[in-house]
């Protein structure tokens, strides 16, 4: 089974910037953080800028399994192409949606659709329950106190309902609790913040108490700082902060994997697209050292292809059009040769179907699908043709059959575009 994340360069909680938005080298994008049961976001080189304020519509948040007929694959596969058609799920939301996730909100044992944007000159958020078929309930809105649309997501209580962490404008930052009916309930739970804004954060376990931990990415010049506010029950989480030596970038992305040793790494992706990461050492990390991609990563995800529980890290380069795969040996990183995409690579995920790869191009209403080995190495199975260009695809089990479905970010249809499993 494979463990994937995706993770995204972010923007500064002051001035209203996106902890975590999904973007692409020169354009804005979308982004969200860890779904608890499914996989999560990624990093990327670019920043995401808040879009202006409008409606997106539709009359029904069921999966149309008629949208296909007119809108349907270019291409099906052969045998070994998991997934099925592209079905459309209408959002029915009063908001422009920027980011999406897919969450346990609720506590229910099944995957749920967080939407998040803007409405009415504010950040706001939707919930959309998942009914375990594979469709999604009418919406329960909420409005957070933030000024970022892009939150990251974890499960900070061990409650097994989906919290959300956003950045404001004040330079701090706020959580909103899940709750049972699928809302929000915001609690903040870090002290006034004196360092620079956070560029990027992440939940993680980071000390194994079974509760997500958050990992912030501070930079201040030539500076670059990590900060781990641990969840411990209390009013106040407590914050260590670690100065990184031998960093040399203007790291934009931040997430997490586990090294050979089971500890966790810190991996960093600059606005120049190199590719770093840092090694947790007791209470603060070590330094930073360069992964060896040949190509020029602009997105990166972190999956463990072989369920050892040592993670392999995937890195895509949009204008280059390639892959490439870093494994680690020894707890050396190691880079497979870079493989040629047929799509320019916005967003990218690995879900448990473990040798599987979807890519979406934000420009062109296409998804592809990729068999991807251990060794790097990987082979077309089929592509997609999508509603609308996509900026966002994640995979998590929405039909409780054991095998990851694909949800992608078709926000221009005012949908978003689900593949099943089959």
């Amino acid at each position: 089974m494979a463990s994937a994340w995706m993770f995204v360069a972010a923007t500064a909680w002051g001035g209203c910037g996106d902890d975590d938005g999904h973007a692409s080298s020169g354009g804005s994008g979308d982004g969200s953080g860890s779904s608890s049961g499914g996989s999560s976001s990624g990093v990327t080189a670019t920043d995401s800028a808040s879009s202006s304020v409008g409606t997106a519509s539709s009359s029904t948040t069921d999966v149309d399994p008629d949208s296909s007929g007119t809108h349907g694959s270019s291409s099906t596969g052969g045998p070994d192409d998991p997934f099925g058609e592209p079905l459309s799920v209408p959002l029915p939301v009063e908001l422009v949606p920027l980011a999406l996730a897919l969450a346990d909100v609720d506590g229910d044992g099944v995957l749920d659709l967080v939407v998040t944007g803007t409405a009415n000159s504010v950040v706001a958020a939707s919930t959309l329950l998942g009914d375990g078929a594979g469709g999604f309930g009418a919406p329960v809105d909420g409005t957070v106190p933030a000024c970022s649309a892009f939150p990251v997501v974890g499960d900070v209580d061990g409650d097994a309902r989906a919290d959300l962490f956003y950045g404001t404008c004040e330079g701090d930052g706020v959580f909103a609790r899940g709750q049972a009916d699928g809302s929000f309930v915001a609690a903040n739970v870090l002290a006034p913040w004196t360092e620079p804004p956070v560029r990027s954060s992440r939940f993680t376990d980071h000390d194994g108490d079974g509760d997500d931990d958050l990992v912030m990415l501070t930079v201040d010049g030539a500076t670059v700082r990590l900060h781990v506010a641990s969840a411990d029950g209390g009013a106040t989480w407590p914050l260590t902060t670690t100065t990184l030596t031998g960093s040399g970038g203007d790291f934009n992305g931040l997430d997490v994997a586990r090294t050979d040793a089971d500890v966790t790494a810190a991996v960093l992706l600059d606005a120049d697209s190199a590719a770093a990461w840092t090694i947790a050492d007791g209470d603060g990390w070590g330094a930073v050292a360069g992964l060896p991609f040949t190509l020029v990563p602009t997105s990166l995800e972190v999956v463990d292809l072989d369920g050892d529980g040592v993670h392999e890290i995937l890195g895509a380069s949009r204008g280059e059009r390639s892959v490439q795969l870093v494994a680690q040996g020894g707890g050396t990183p190691v880079a497979s040769p870079a493989i040629d995409t047929t799509v320019d690579p916005f967003d990218i995920v690995v879900g448990n179907h473990a040798d599987v790869l979807a890519i979406i191009d934000d420009d062109e209403p296409t998804l592809a699908l990729l068999q991807l080995a251990a060794d790097g190495t990987v082979a077309p199975l089929s592509e997609r043709t999508l509603l609308a260009p996509a900026v966002r695809v994640l995979a998590g089990d929405l039909d409780g059959d054991g095998d990851d479905d694909l949800v992608a970010a078709t926000f221009a249809a005012g949908a978003v575009t689900v593949l099943l499993a089959q």
